[in-house]
């Protein structure tokens, strides 16, 4: 039977095996187009050349963030809990969007009651609403006008969250990954389009809660939590 100590470690190696895989390759492109650089006879191609330099060094900085996110214990930085304000999110996934995305072809609804609940981490939230915003607008577009809307309620003593997306498509690639019941870090050098959904996931188990995905359709996608407010 294999120790917990002995399955970490296996973990652990794979994840630095494709680790070292995945930078290897810009990392080889980017040393290549200097050496191009170097033995140029002309100036001709030096911009080409060093726009090149610039995709690939952009390709290496977001796998090396990718797994510094990976590797992080949790979604956030341990703050201070206060009382949840709902149109501070709304504002902050709005910032989100406007970053990320043509905002003139995205229709945005917010939904949440007057007064928000207590009971309940502010920042955990929060990063929770933010990742999950991500993976959305992260994923290929399938529709000309794309429609994100979350609802918040609460019902007794818990917050129900629910997030629909349309217009963003999940191809068979994707659907295999969501269909992975815990994510791993070497599932994620796999399918490295799945960060901001795994860490919505750990931000969710935080809040005790649990994601629970439904694709209507290839364009039609519902996620809904409900997270206990006595924490």
């Amino acid at each position: 039977m294999v120790s917990r100590e002995d399955h970490y470690k296996t973990e652990i190696d794979k994840f630095i095996y494709h680790a070292a895989h995945e930078l290897r390759g810009p990392l080889a492109t980017i040393k290549g187009l200097i050496n191009l650089v170097k033995i140029r006879k002309s100036n001709d191609e030096l911009e080409r050349l060093v726009q090149l330099m610039e995709s690939h060094a952009n390709k290496l900085d977001d796998r090396l963030f990718q797994l510094t996110y990976m590797a992080q214990p949790s979604g956030v930085e341990v703050l201070p809990t206060k009382k949840v304000c709902y149109h501070d999110m709304e504002t902050r996934l709005r910032k989100i969007i406007e970053k990320n995305s043509f905002v003139d072809f995205l229709d945005f609804h917010f939904i949440a009651p007057e007064e928000a609940p207590a009971g309940i981490d502010e920042n955990l939230l929060s990063a929770l609403l933010d990742n999950i915003l991500l993976h959305i607008l992260l994923l290929p577009a399938c529709k000309t006008q794309g429609q994100i809307s979350f609802k918040l309620e609460v019902v007794d003593s818990t917050l129900k969250v629910i997030v629909g997306s349309m217009g963003f498509c999940a191809d068979e690639q994707m659907r295999v990954a969501y269909s992975i019941p815990e994510f791993g870090y070497t599932d994620l050098v796999r399918y490295p389009q799945m960060i901001n959904f795994y860490s919505a996931q750990k931000l969710s188990q935080q809040l005790h809660s649990k994601i629970i995905l439904k694709l209507v359709t290839s364009s039609i996608h519902r996620i809904a939590m409900e997270i206990p407010l006595s924490q």
